[in-house]
């Protein structure tokens, strides 16, 4: 009776499970970052750069866009995902450098072409705040270098490893919709046309709003001035119809001076 419900156990046990699945995660868990690692470090070569020089200057760039941004004790921890997007956008920002610059340096105003070539669109004013940033407020009166541009872009559009909110204003001039700047979508298929219709009736509501609430507010003013100028009359005249009581000694006194 004691065997029927008690069976004996066989196979292996939770503790021969458990060290089971240590060894496998230990073991596929290994090569999978093996080979992940092997992927960054031919990337890197492929940069023409190696992998200990990429990788200082990758911590090293997310170092100055924390610094720069405000954060006064900033962290780089290592992400493979994190590097390898920072790679490739890195790669792709330089290629873009080599085909525009002239003797290996970009002018100023040049710096529009760049970034929109890049598929960017930042404001006037955010790569003025750029510059201003990275070149310490000092005039800039020459072309510009490829890692000075890096930092430049990576200023405007932080990586994603510095952990920094994206804070970029989106403006009437560069719309930003959901992280996304609505100039990207210009022509394309999935961006509905606005109805002009609309938007001009929109724009003449606001405009006859406003212009009702200004003569409101005119026509306010007027009366409250009219009635001040009310009150101050009614206090002239009643101070003219005043009375003054004036005593015997007095009314003596008064006729002795004019005498």
């Amino acid at each position: 009776v004691f065997r029927i419900y008690h069976p004996k156990q066989t196979g292996p046990t939770k503790k021969d499970m458990f060290n089971a699945a240590t060894h496998i995660q230990r073991y596929i868990r290994g090569f999978l970052i093996r080979k992940r690692f092997e992927r960054l470090k031919r990337k890197c070569v492929w940069l023409g750069s190696t992998y200990n020089k990429m990788v200082k200057d990758y911590k090293g760039m997310l170092r100055k866009c924390q610094l720069r941004h405000g954060v006064d004790r900033p962290k780089t921890p290592f992400s493979i995902q994190d590097m390898m997007e920072y790679l490739e956008m890195r790669r792709r920002y330089e290629s873009v450098f080599d085909k525009k610059a002239f003797g290996s340096e970009l002018e100023v105003i040049e710096l529009e072409s760049f970034f929109k070539e890049c598929d960017m669109y930042p404001s006037a004013s955010e790569i003025d705040e750029a510059i201003d940033v990275v070149f310490h407020g000092q005039q800039v009166k020459r072309g510009l270098l490829k890692p000075e541009v890096m930092e430049l872009v990576f200023y405007i559009y932080t990586p994603k490893a510095t952990g920094l909110p994206n804070n970029r204003q989106s403006t009437w001039l560069n719309p930003i919709i959901d992280g996304v700047e609505a100039k990207k979508l210009i022509g394309s298929e999935y961006v509905e046309k606005a109805p002009l219709e609309v938007c001009a009736k929109l724009v003449i509501e606001s405009r006859r709003e406003r212009r009702e609430k200004e003569r409101k507010e005119k026509d306010q003013k007027l009366t409250d001035d009219l009635a001040q100028m009310k009150a101050k009359r009614d206090e002239e005249a009643a101070e003219k119809k005043k009375v003054v009581i004036v005593t015997p000694e007095e009314a003596k006194q008064a006729a002795s001076r004019k005498q």
